[in-house]
């Protein structure tokens, strides 16, 4: 199966590991503008989306139901950065979407993240490894601030 993959974020290092994949039968499109990646999105129905946190939160804005419920079987990523404050990712990951820690430095961690969040949305089970076991407020819980 050839993986479509459309990218709706600017890390140069990100781009440089997609457009690595299209080597290994990834079609890969870059779409920085959130509008005009939303349109594309629905238009061409990628496996996946990796988009920033600001353009998801561009298109809750424009589509108030969730992208998700529009694009259907597709598999979002959203990428993360270590100075992103922990209580943003809680949502992301309440609406089964996958994270994508950033910056990448080669296109296998790229690729492993891609095809483990393809096969989880596959199988049908869901992103676990960043929720916390023992409430929002555990020690346990690695997604407030100044623990990841």
């Amino acid at each position: 199966m050839t993986v479509r993959m459309l990218i709706a974020e600017s890390d140069w290092r990100l781009l440089t590991c997609a457009f690595d994949l299209r080597g290994l039968g990834y079609e890969v499109m870059v779409e920085e503008c959130p509008d005009r990646a939303l349109e594309l999105a629905k238009q061409w129905r990628p496996n996946v989306i990796i988009a920033s946190t600001g353009a998801l939160a561009n298109w809750d804005a424009a589509v108030p139901d969730g992208v998700e419920k529009i694009l259907g079987e597709t598999t979002f990523l959203a990428t993360i950065r270590q100075e992103d404050p922990g209580e943003a990712w809680e949502p992301l990951l309440a609406r089964g979407f996958e994270l994508l820690p950033m910056p990448l430095v080669h296109a296998s961690e790229l690729r492993a993240a891609t095809d483990a969040a393809l096969a989880r949305r596959s199988d049908g089970t869901i992103q676990d490894l960043y929720r916390p076991k023992d409430g929002p407020n555990s020690k346990n819980n690695i997604l407030r601030e100044g623990t990841a």
